[in-house]
């Protein structure tokens, strides 16, 4: 071979010291798989097996290395996921072999205790206690938090009667119990905290109050156990916002009533934001002429004008809406043709070929514009061109076609959520959630705009805050 030949061979060829790092990392990834699987699934006596292996070969020094140097990307190492499998037997042996572990903490902050309150695991709750966990730990996350979140009230118990801290907020998040509690809906737990002297006012990140969180979500049980147990309606969030400036924008009445039976509504009706809104001017530009005529006689500043006059006032800039026009009478062939172009332009949306899509449907709504699920389906094309605009123009003609149909109501909510107006988007999820109960992924968007919206306003008046910042 010649010396060129030798020297071009060298050149394409890994240098050793690649592959032997290769090759010991994908020795260690298959020890840590293989280790973690046997945690999760295996009996104890073949994850002992397993780790006597390991130490016989030299891939661990001992058992205590095994436990604390296997990792995963967020931190989880061999209590976490034997705890989080609810397997007693295997988390007391690791306990015997490294009693150090039992409150230690993942990147979320997570304790095996809490990993047990996550899963409601009330036995193995009652092991780690026993065994040293901390119930009130002065780092990570509050067990309690998560229990409240996910767990039982029996387990909550069990956390209390060992030291448990009803107001210990999560330093990472500044959640408090109760502030899980009511953003998780949880009612049970809401009054068990409340009884036993949880801060029914105690404000997480952005000043968020448990009553702004309950009118966030539009609970109108939820808001009337806050107040009944000394809830300020005149606390607000950032932004200077009140409970009754986020009922008004949501237009639910149910929960209003809550606060025009409270004493402080007067103040609470005159009440401006930063932005200098009124509450009432909330219900005008969100349509809501109802709450308008109930919170005008409190409103001192509208004294006698009349509801028609602000709501003229107060209205919103009108956005251009077009209409529906009348569907011609279809024959068997249009009904062919119209299926074969929706199922067309169905496969042509799974492509992430949008515009195309929209092509086929409007071909399709030229035959029959009053079909619902043509505009349901154009509607998720223009959101995914984000074209908000007549994504929410088709989503609303889709309702008005059929009010009856949940579909509209999650067309609608995924505008508004795309554009992180989650709580109109929380909104629309419930009204569709109250048509379909049982639809999970309606319910589930509820519940995540229920969270998200906890910052709404507040990020909202960070982005205009930075904008003026930035203005010259």
């Amino acid at each position: 071979m010649s010396e060129s030949n030798v020297k071009d061979t060298e050149k394409n060829q890994i240098p050793e010291d690649d592959v032997d790092k290769k090759k010991i990392y994908a020795t260690e990834k298959k020890i840590f798989v293989d280790w973690i699987k046997a945690v999760c699934e295996k009996p104890l006596d073949e994850v002992k097996a397993l780790a006597d292996q390991y130490i016989a070969a030299g891939s661990v020094s001992n058992l205590k290395s095994l436990f604390e140097e296997l990792s995963d990307a967020e931190g989880h190492r061999t209590i976490h996921f034997a705890v989080s499998r609810n397997h007693m037997d295997t988390v007391n042996w690791i306990l015997d072999n490294d009693p150090e572990c039992i409150n230690e903490v993942d990147h979320n902050g997570y304790s095996p205790l809490v990993h047990a309150c996550i899963g409601d695991f009330y036995e193995m709750s009652e092991l780690l206690i026993k065994r040293g966990a901390e119930v009130k730990p002065a780092k990570g996350c509050p067990p309690i938090v998560q229990c409240v979140s996910k767990g039982s009230l029996r387990l909550l118990q069990l956390l209390l009667e060992h030291g448990a801290d009803v107001n210990q907020a999560n330093p990472k998040t500044n959640e408090t119990p109760l502030l899980a509690a009511c953003s998780n809906n949880r009612m049970d737990m809401v009054e068990f905290l409340l009884a036993h002297g949880a801060d029914v006012n105690a404000a997480g990140d952005h000043h968020v109050t448990p009553l702004l969180l309950a009118c966030i979500s539009t609970n109108a049980s939820l808001v009337e156990c806050l107040l009944k147990h000394g809830a300020d309606p005149l606390l607000t969030m950032d932004g200077g916002v009140t409970a009754l400036h986020v009922l008004c924008e949501a237009g639910h009445t149910a929960s209003i009533q809550c606060l025009l039976q409270h004493p402080a509504i007067g103040q609470l009706a005159n009440k401006k934001s930063d932005d200098g809104l009124l509450p009432i001017v909330e219900a005008v530009q969100a349509g809501h002429r109802d709450i308008v005529a109930q919170l005008l006689p409190l409103t001192t500043e509208l004294a006698g004008a009349t509801v028609d006059e602000v709501m003229e006032r107060f209205k919103p800039k009108p956005v251009e809406k077009k209409e529906t026009p009348a569907a011609p009478a279809l024959n068997a062939m249009d009904d062919e043709v119209i299926h074969h172009k929706k199922q067309e332009g169905v496969k042509l949306f799974n492509a992430g070929k949008y515009e195309e899509a929209i092509a086929m449907f409007n071909s399709a709504l030229e035959l029959n514009p009053n079909d619902e699920v043509l505009y349901s389906n154009r509607s998720s094309c223009y959101l995914h061109l984000k074209d908000y605009k007549r994504a929410m123009e088709d989503a609303e003609t889709c309702i008005r076609l059929k009010p009856k149909w949940e579909r509209g109501y999650y067309r609608k909510g995924m505008v508004f959520f795309e554009q992180q107006e989650y709580i109109d988007a929380a909104t629309s999820f419930y009204q569709g959630c109250e048509i379909a109960p049982a639809d999970k992924k309606l319910s589930g968007k509820f519940q995540e705009c229920v969270s998200l919206g906890k910052h709404f306003y507040a990020d909202k008046k960070e982005a205009e805050k930075n904008s003026d910042s930035d203005s010259d």
